[in-house]
């Protein structure tokens, strides 16, 4: 399985490769200020996400 780490994948292009490559079987770790919004992601696929809160 291909890994991958998105910095700032709360919102906007971070997000979107984030989801992007989840669909094409990468585990990704996504990372963020704003932990709802990293909440909402992983719930989309949690299987495929990984999540760290950035303080």
């Amino acid at each position: 399985m291909r890994k991958a780490i998105i910095v700032g994948a709360t919102s906007g292009i971070g997000k979107a490769l984030a989801l992007t490559l989840a669909e094409h079987d990468y585990l990704v770790g996504i990372t963020g200020r704003r932990t709802e919004f990293l909440d909402e992601l992983k719930a989309k696929n949690p299987s495929r996400f990984f999540q760290k809160h950035l303080i």
